[in-house]
């Protein structure tokens, strides 16, 4: 179970620098938007609209298995999904009235990516 732990969470660390990555320095914490900026589409955001928040599900869900501590990763788990649960939708209504977001993310899941969509897109480069 540990190396599954730590592989996991290996991959989900990947997952959030992807995002940082193609956010740029438009990676914060709160949810800040910028009027008429279009939103980041690049990078893991071609497949995913919340790489972030789904690499700490992850890691939520997995790192207290590193010790077989089930019990904890269910409970944070379940708490951490209550709490995501309302903050995306704060987010994502935030980035709809002030950017192109409802435009841009329409047919794009919130976080597991369509192997579809993963191998018929080309991949753009990340912009600077």
């Amino acid at each position: 179970m540990a190396l599954f732990s730590l592989i996991t969470t290996f991959l989900a660390q990947k997952l959030r620098y992807a995002s940082i990555e193609a956010l740029g320095d438009r990676w914060i914490h709160q949810v800040v938007t910028v009027p008429q900026t279009p939103v980041i589409d690049n990078g893991i955001y071609q497949y995913i609209r919340h790489p972030n928040w789904w690499a700490m599900i992850t890691e939520l869900a997995v790192v207290p298995l590193f010790h077989t501590a089930y019990l904890t990763s269910i409970v944070f788990s379940l708490l951490n999904a209550w709490l995501l649960i309302q903050r995306i939708p704060a987010e994502e209504e935030a980035l709809s009235q002030d950017t192109n977001y409802q435009a841009v993310f329409a047919n794009t899941p919130r976080f597991i990516p369509s192997f579809s969509a993963i191998f018929s897109r080309k991949q753009q480069p990340l912009k600077s």
